[in-house]
């Protein structure tokens, strides 16, 4: 995740999802460094639950078994993970906003964005 390599700061609410999916320390890591991940590391972090070889064809299976559940019971399930995270994902969205607009100002920015494009034809 390039954000502070280009002088930014992570954004859409990831400085509170990121750490909550995969822990504070790895999450620091990667948006402190840049560091992009494959598909392995994104499993053994617990970012995804598998890997397929055909996504579809393991979203439409999936799918398929919660399709046979009670509904009620799915839509609650839902409503109630989601519950207690929403109200803090927007006052972190809104801190990101924030802090995001006014990095993008910055000449450290500037200075990132020209860094990053002027080594991309190399």
């Amino acid at each position: 995740m390039p954000f502070t390599s280009l002088g930014l700061v992570p954004e859409a609410g990831s400085t509170k999802l990121f750490p909550d999916l995969v822990g504070y320390q790895r999450a620091a890591k990667i948006f402190m460094t840049g560091e992009s991940f494959g598909a392995d590391e994104a499993l053994a972090m617990g970012l995804i639950a598998e890997i397929a070889s055909d996504a579809e064809k393991a979203a439409l299976a999936i799918a398929e078994k919660i399709a046979q559940q009670p509904p009620k019971a799915i839509l609650n399930t839902k409503a109630l993970m989601k519950a207690g995270s929403h109200d803090a994902v927007s006052a972190v969205m809104l801190a990101e906003f924030q802090l995001f607009a006014l990095a993008l100002q910055s000449e450290e920015a500037a200075e990132a964005f020209m860094k990053f494009m002027s080594t991309r034809g190399k």
